[in-house]
């Protein structure tokens, strides 16, 4: 397993609010949100695995954020990061992202995030072509990781619901 310690190059010896490892043996990026999450540590977050050549394509991501006391992005800023995607396509074909997230308010942000993303114009064409990318939020660990290693959100409609 490949440890990204500090993938936001931030300096700070405080704990970075999100951070990834990369699990070599399964192909998955394990991102882990912790303590209070900005806006700009989400966009920087996503920015470094961006960046992250290590970082395995297609993405399948296991984003935990049972950690997370206190998150400070709103609607504006997930339909930004949609927005961001659209730019880039090709980048989130076939990607899955499972997020568990069981506190309600963060849970309802990513719930609407999972939804602006299965209506976003590039995730309708490549769900033409057969290449969509799958998200799903979930209250419990077990729950995402097993459908993230599963072949079932290959095939199934992305704004489904735990």
């Amino acid at each position: 397993m490949q440890l990204k310690p500090d993938p936001l190059g931030s300096g700070r010896n405080a704990p970075i609010p999100i951070a990834y490892t990369i699990d070599d043996e399964n192909g998955l990026v394990l991102s882990v949100g912790r303590g209070v999450v900005t806006t700009r540590e989400l966009f920087d977050y996503l920015a470094a695995q961006v960046r992250d050549p290590a970082v395995p394509l297609p993405l399948r991501d296991l984003h935990d954020l049972s950690r997370v006391e206190r998150f400070e992005a709103g609607g504006e800023d997930f339909r930004q990061i949609v927005a961001g995607l659209e730019r880039d396509p090709q980048r989130i074909q076939d990607a899955r992202l499972a997020i568990i997230a069981p506190r309600d308010y963060v849970y309802g942000m990513y719930r609407m995030f999972e939804l602006l993303s299965a209506h976003a114009p590039s995730v309708e064409k490549l769900r033409a072509e057969g290449r969509a990318p799958h998200v799903r939020v979930f209250r419990q660990h077990d729950e995402a990781r097993d459908w993230l290693l599963s072949d079932e959100g290959k095939h199934s409609p992305q704004a489904q619901n735990s």
